[in-house]
């Protein structure tokens, strides 16, 4: 059994999207001759927590907390006392790759002690936060021991990031290059980004290597459509965060639209949105008359949130036009195709549509256009009313993205690295 340093920020009882990936990579790296020992925070402000996802990890899991000097009681302090400005400078030019710096050096310390007493063979660290990675950057420096970098979302190129200004932009690029040209491998989660990270940076293709987000067949176990079918409205469910570019406004448009042509529906017609929204979106909601029909969720843990999935007649997938969202793919997506539930896709034209087609899991619409959107959920309403909502999904696609084998990949591409 190989040993690996596993660096994340990201780390139960912490939930979200990155987590999951982290959790299911934990659980079944040991099984193909790596044993992992976890770097992570012990004091952190996360959205949300789930703590049944601890449950999942192995029972002899070495996991090593440490303290992060975090920012978030000075931000609150000095929005309190009106100094706005003083957090803005912090946040655009200090907090650099990101506001997670604090943790850099007691993870620093941390880790040299996990690679001397655990035997360490290989580090690997996973962002976001980006942070991870200077801690891995500064640990291979020092102790000689290869690294593998994994990129779940870009750092200077994340489509979904505010304007930056273009000096912290230069130092934030500097230091990526840095870091993908150091690493002895780097991961990326789809095509897109692996190009990106070859063609703008001038990595070596053989170097990057793509690992997709996938789904866990054991979270679906024991959860049976227990309710889909007494249901008297038809019901359409989003998880996941909404903030930015990433907007139901169309969806809610359209929404709003066949309520208006068919207001007869209205008391047949059920959206529920579980994750964490932006307050803006849901007083969009009010505006639109949709108080009765639109439904939010916080949160729910993880086995819960796979729950709705199953039991809705519609799963909503939201991703913006314009950028590099073409190579967006979002971690749910996996889930969805694995629920069977048929998926109704806002996407652009790109990778995420092109899923969709190949497992057949679903219908895609243009992300900008209120008008189709309502004419298609329409019809899928008229679908389920009459009996006859159904997909013929595509389950040899579909299992290509199984944890298991996907940690499988990654745990070959560690192999590699020792060669």
């Amino acid at each position: 059994m190989k040993n690996v340093l596993y660096i994340s920020y990201l780390f139960p009882p912490m939930a979200g999207g990155g987590v999951y990936r982290v959790v299911k990579t934990l659980k079944y790296l040991p099984a193909f001759g790596w044993n992992p020992s976890v770097l992570t925070v012990k004091n952190h402000h996360h959205w949300v927590t789930d703590h049944t996802l601890l449950k999942e990890l192995p029972l002899d899991l070495t996991v090593q907390r440490t303290y992060c000097l975090d920012p978030f009681y000075l931000y609150a302090l000095l929005d309190k006392t009106g100094m706005k400005s003083i957090r803005h400078v912090i946040e655009e030019y200090l907090a650099i790759p990101d506001n997670k710096l604090g943790w850099f050096l007691t993870a620093l310390i941390k880790g040299l002690c996990l690679i001397r007493k655990n035997n360490i063979d290989l580090i690997f660290s996973t962002s976001p936060p980006h942070s991870t990675h200077m801690i891995a950057y500064v640990l291979k420096k020092i102790t000689g021991k290869p690294w593998v970098a994994e990129f779940r979302d870009h750092m200077s190129l994340n489509p979904l990031r505010k304007t930056v200004p273009p000096l912290r932009l230069a130092i934030e690029k500097n230091m990526e290059k840095r870091f993908l040209a150091d690493a002895s491998r780097v991961i990326t989660v789809t095509e897109g980004n692996r190009d990106d990270i070859i063609n703008l940076f001038g990595v070596e293709d053989t170097k990057v290597v793509v690992v997709p987000n996938g789904f866990d067949p054991s979270d679906f176990e024991g959860l049976d459509k227990i309710f889909t079918k007494d249901r008297k409205c038809f019901t359409m469910t989003y998880t996941g965060s909404l903030y930015g570019t990433r907007t139901p406004r169309v969806f809610l448009d359209a929404v709003q639209k066949i309520l208006t042509y068919h207001p007869e529906l209205r008391g047949k017609f059920s959206v529920n949105i579980i994750g964490k929204i932006e307050d803006k979106f849901k007083g969009l909601c009010e505006g639109e008359g949709l108080k009765d029909v639109v439904h939010f969720y916080e949160f729910l843990d993880h086995r819960e949130a796979i729950s709705h999935m199953i039991n809705s007649h519609i799963l909503i997938l939201l991703i913006s036009s314009g950028g590099t969202n073409s190579n967006v793919l979002t971690g749910k997506i996996f889930e969805y195709m694995a629920s069977g539930t048929p998926i109704l896709a806002l996407v652009p034209d790109g990778i995420a549509k092109q899923l969709i087609e190949d497992s057949r899991t679903g219908f895609t619409v243009d992300p900008d256009n209120a008008e189709a959107l309502s004419e298609k959920i329409y019809e899928l309403y008229k679908r389920w009313e009459s009996g006859k909502l159904t997909t013929n999904p595509n389950w040899d696609v579909i299992k290509r993205y199984e944890r298991k084998s996907l940690t499988q990949a990654l745990a070959a591409e560690f192999d590699k690295v020792l060669l």
